[in-house]
């Protein structure tokens, strides 16, 4: 850890450049020293996943508060890197505007004033959804009926909160998540597991059930206009997860980090991605680094009166 603290030391700062009509973020090299896997941290959804919901509101709401006075902004925050790590960020920027007042993108940097090892479970331990899912485990056995983990984000929310505030992201994931509980079985489980992230435990449900399930979902939260203080917002969501066959050697972080790289995928270049059955033969580490294709369409209003595309 030493190593790794004297090189960002030297460095110093690493540069960004957030492009909100793509949602893509672009570094400065050598920023891989800093983060590790640059695929984890090439979007604002990317970037939002690898760190608890009470940072990311922090770092919205700072951003937000920003954009509004059209000022630069400093914020502190603890993200996850390198996998399994923690580093303590400083970050500042400003937001930048186009001649019609419509936020264009934000440029800043980033630096850490140290890393430190991740506590097992950090940010999830008191998820519903991780103890269910540790439960299902413990308690089952190999021959049982499959289950389903569905890694549910929701697309381009950190644009949301920097454009409305994050009371407005606040009300929304509600309405999402009442929207997710209508749309599954009383046996099934849902609760957020990140700012911007619901996990989805489905029981009795195998690899053809979870791609019909989950591309409902996509349809008909897209279809699903949702009224929050007075804006009508349009979202969109991007799916990653995964069979689970029970087994002693399968954990939940295991399908946590399984189904974060199928979600992963599925934000570079599809909006569904279902990985083969998690059993103890095939379990453990991600393939390799993501896909380097991305999604990139702009953002844009629909053509409906008072509808934000979002």
């Amino acid at each position: 850890m030493a190593n790794l603290i004297s090189i960002t030391d030297i460095y110093n700062k690493f540069a960004f450049e957030w492009t909100f009509s793509r949602d893509l973020i672009q570094w400065q090299s050598p920023v891989h020293l800093l983060l590790g896997d640059i695929s984890f941290y090439e979007s604002g959804d990317h970037y939002a996943n690898r760190m608890s919901f009470e940072c990311l509101e922090k770092r919205l709401s700072t951003i937000h508060q920003a954009a509004q006075q059209r000022v630069p902004y400093t914020v502190n925050y603890e993200l996850q890197v390198h996998g399994t790590k923690v580093a303590n960020i400083q970050e500042q920027g400003r937001v930048f505007f186009n001649p019609e007042g419509q936020m264009l993108l934000c440029r800043g940097y980033i630096r850490s004033h140290s890393v430190r090892d991740q506590e097992q479970n950090e940010y999830l331990s008191s998820s519903k959804i991780l103890a269910q899912l540790t439960n299902i485990l413990e308690t089952g056995q190999a021959e049982d009926i499959n289950a389903a983990f569905v890694y549910f984000s929701i697309d381009r929310l950190p644009l949301i909160a920097i454009r409305f505030g994050m009371d407005v992201v606040h009300k929304l994931l509600a309405q999402i998540e009442e929207l997710l509980q209508r749309m599954t079985r009383d046996y099934d489980l849902v609760g957020q597991i990140s700012g911007t992230s619901f996990g989805i435990i489905l029981q009795k449900c195998g690899h053809n059930e979870i791609i019909v399930v989950a591309k409902r979902l996509v349809e008909v939260l897209e279809h699903t206009p949702f009224e929050v203080e007075g804006q009508r917002l349009i979202v969109s969501a991007s799916i990653g997860g995964c069979v689970i066959q029970r087994s002693e050697t399968v954990t939940a972080e295991t399908i946590l980090a399984h189904s974060e790289r199928a979600l992963l995928d599925a934000q570079h270049i599809k909006k569904i991605a279902i990985s083969p059955a998690i059993a103890a033969k095939n379990m453990a580490k991600s393939d390799g680094p993501g896909p380097k294709k991305r999604r990139t369409e702009d953002m844009e209003d629909t053509k409906k009166s008072g509808e934000q595309s979002v």
